[in-house]
């Protein structure tokens, strides 16, 4: 087949940046200072920067606002150059607290105690799921993205019971994934003086200083957007991170096990006393798919195997311990 490779050439990217530190230390002002900026504001936190900075702002807590919003900057209905999401740690938590309801909504209407445990592990996907679509959107505008967010502490495994926990660092406040996509992610703090300053947790770039940033502001990315400006008028348009989703579901639905033996795999994981949750797990553990429909025909064979010659409550106890890992990971 012919040679798929092109020589790498410079275009012109925007940036993506997520910040992260306790209140007061500058995080929205850091965002302001961007041009022409049009904020979605969750915590009421740009009232005070009005007569500082000129910019348009959204008021809201709820995720399908913030969705409707992306999607009007991304069809060139609103007159920016960059969006800012303040905080983006607000909307993280709606979107968790709402799985979480539709979770207790269920076991209400099932007649359990909604004390208990209702977040089953489809349950943490579709939230995950949910904020990597938003995020997704978010960093394929074609305008400077900031997004800042409340700071959580970080700790080290502990290697007994009796072993207290010890706080390692700190990082954003938010499902794991907002921290994948972004170009630039900074730790803001404000020192006794009352100066701000950023460190540069990632630079993709790599040419931030690698110390303290004084007073962060858009001007530090001088050397970055400089770099860029060479870049061609007309760089090759590279297909989106949903488009190839979407093609690669098309690809897929060839790909799907049949009814039968989709039956057959529910059935023997009835017999050996797994859940639907359990075996979902196990299934992603072994093959890295959460859905019997994704299996390969040899996969599927391959699945039922293994839940017929392995020890029901040997099965048992590696999907309860794979399920407890999940939900701690989903929890911190």
């Amino acid at each position: 087949m012919p040679n798929p490779f092109k020589p790498a050439v410079a275009t012109k990217k925007y940036l993506k940046v997520a910040v992260f530190g306790p209140p007061g230390s500058g995080k929205t002002h850091f965002a302001l200072t961007f041009p022409k900026v049009a904020v979605i504001d969750t915590e009421q936190g740009t009232d005070l920067f009005t007569d500082r900075f000129q910019f348009q702002v959204l008021h809201t807590k709820r995720p399908a606002e913030v969705l409707a919003a992306i999607e009007a900057v991304e069809a060139g209905e609103v007159d920016c150059e960059t969006l800012v999401i303040d905080s983006f740690t607000v909307i993280n938590d709606v979107m968790r607290e709402a799985v979480a309801k539709v979770a207790e909504e269920r076991a209400r209407a099932k007649g359990r105690n909604i004390d208990d445990n209702v977040m089953t592990m489809r349950d943490w996907g579709n939230l995950r799921n949910r904020i990597r679509t938003l995020m997704t959107r978010l960093y394929n505008l074609p305008v400077h993205v900031v997004i800042t967010g409340w700071t959580k502490d970080v700790y080290a495994d502990t290697t007994g019971p009796d072993e207290p926990s010890r706080k390692v660092g700190t990082t954003l406040d938010a499902d794991k994934k907002v921290l994948y996509q972004p170009d630039i992610l900074l730790e803001m703090e404000r020192d006794t003086h009352g100066i701000f300053w950023a460190t540069v947790v990632k630079d993709r770039s790599g040419k931030l200083p690698p110390h303290r940033i004084k007073n962060p502001s858009f001007a530090m990315f001088g050397d970055i957007l400089n770099h860029q400006s060479a870049a061609p008028a007309q760089a090759e348009r590279q297909e989106e991170e949903m488009e190839a989703i979407a093609a690669e579901a098309v690809e897929m639905e060839n790909g799907h096990i049949s009814r039968a033996m989709w039956q057959r795999i529910h059935a023997k994981a009835r017999e050996v006393g797994l859940t639907e949750d359990e075996l979902h797990v196990l299934m992603f553990a072994r093959f890295g798919v959460s859905s019997t429909a994704d299996l390969s025909d040899d996969q599927a064979a391959t699945l039922i195997a293994g839940l017929s010659n392995t020890a029901p409550d040997k099965l048992k106890a590696s999907a309860q311990k794979l399920l407890a890992r999940i939900t701690q990971e989903a929890v911190s």
